[in-house]
């Protein structure tokens, strides 16, 4: 009489055991699709630092030059 396992495992309907060998490579393509995105999301994230390097950049000198024009018209006003 045949066990209960030896029916389990010559049952159709059982699923071929996954090696390890096969779980570890899908583990790793899991991982480098993740590494792909974190990398993309990190040259985005740098592109957006630069662009708000390059705006703040541009405010600071439009800052200065109304800062010199206010300076400039306040001294022409104190002149005799």
């Amino acid at each position: 009489m045949p066990s209960a396992e030896g029916v389990l495992a010559s049952s159709s309907t059982a699923e071929p055991p996954v090696s390890e060998l096969t779980v570890l490579m899908q583990m790793m393509q899991m991982m480098a699709v993740q590494q792909q995105a974190m990398q993309q999301q990190l040259l985005q994230f740098q592109s957006f630092l630069e662009h708000q390097a390059r705006v703040q950049s541009d405010i600071f000198e439009k800052q200065a030059k109304a800062s010199k024009q206010r300076s400039k018209a306040a001294n022409l006003m104190d002149a005799p």
